[in-house]
């Protein structure tokens, strides 16, 4: 039996009722049906306003976390530096007033048996316990200054416990009990070097202590004076 191709055409048109709408076909009544395509429109806008205000607000968090943060490092860092520079100035303080008056007024042929000190404190609580901040500045100088007052400052602490410690001995072998004169000698001009010796260190701590302090002031000023973001 052959089939008219007329009638194949017919066929296939009549059965377009029938199938399942399609994305064109609802664009077309979209675009015939005003009200439909007034609210599609509102849809697509009002996504698109919400998806701004959403990104922006998220934009705008993300910059807050990262200046609250940046306020954070700076405070650390100042404080850090702010409170070096106080320890240092108290340690400077109280040699000066406990040792290096008396260094100072040595002179060659005092008896060194009469400068007798003793430290047992810690003086260093503040460097010891936050060194760990010394990664946060950025300053090489000031950091490599930092670590050279305080290694000073440590080194004279160990030589006037050594000191001391000869001066007991000198004393000891002074009185008769142990020793003999070659002994008593060798040991004061033992300690007559030291003296000298600790004269020394201590005015290379004050010299490392007076640059470190400038140094301390212009990095907190730049810190303070910088732009947050």
């Amino acid at each position: 039996m052959t089939t008219h191709p007329h009638a194949l055409t017919l066929t296939a048109f009549s059965a377009i009722p029938y199938l399942k709408p399609t994305l064109l076909s609802i664009f077309v009544d979209l675009i015939s049906n005003s009200s439909l395509m007034s609210g599609f429109i509102g849809a697509v806008v009002g996504g698109l306003i919400a998806g701004f205000f959403s990104w922006t607000a998220t934009n705008r968090a993300h910059k807050n976390a990262e200046v609250l943060t940046q306020k954070r490092r700076k405070q650390t860092i100042v404080s850090f530096l702010l409170a070096v520079k106080e320890e240092i100035k108290v340690l400077q303080v109280l040699h000066q007033k406990h040792i290096g008056v008396y260094l100072e007024a040595y002179r060659d042929g005092d008896d060194p048996s009469n400068y007798l000190w003793s430290v047992t404190e810690d003086y260093f609580s503040v460097y010891k316990t936050n060194c760990i901040n010394l990664g946060l500045v950025n300053q090489h100088e000031l950091r490599a200054m930092i670590v050279k007052t305080y290694l000073h400052a440590m080194s004279l602490v160990d030589s006037i416990k050594l000191y001391s410690e000869l001066v007991r001995e000198y004393s000891t072998a002074k009185s008769g009990l142990y020793g003999d004169a070659t002994r008593i000698s060798n040991l004061r001009n033992s300690l007559v070097d030291y003296i000298k010796t600790l004269k020394g260190s201590q005015n290379e701590f004050y010299g490392d202590v007076d640059i470190l302090i400038q140094l301390l002031d212009k990095e907190v000023k730049v810190i303070q004076s910088a732009k947050e973001y």
